[in-house]
């Protein structure tokens, strides 16, 4: 699998949680090598991790309200530009 992304909709309230790896280490984003910083977006924040280690991933909310989504993504989207032809 490419990267797992986990989608984060914190209510006004802000959501706080935990994604937590098979071997039970809470993931750091921006300080663990695959897993950049959280983007904060405009709808969501958007937390993941390339190349995740097979087994069981969990997340644990640990302060404010809202919802979680967890997307895997096996194949990477590639796009290229066919009109206007480049120059």
């Amino acid at each position: 699998m490419d990267r797992v992304e986990f989608h984060i909709f914190p209510s006004r309230r802000g959501l706080t949680l935990n994604v937590i790896r098979p071997d039970g280490k809470i993931v750091e984003p921006g300080k663990d090598p695959d897993t950049p910083p959280v983007k904060h977006l405009s709808t969501f924040d958007l937390l993941v991790v390339h190349d995740p280690e097979p087994g069981r991933w969990r997340y644990e909310v640990v302060g404010g309200e809202g919802s979680v989504e967890v997307l895997r993504n096996p194949i990477p989207l590639r796009m290229r530009l066919i009109s206007p032809a480049p120059v």
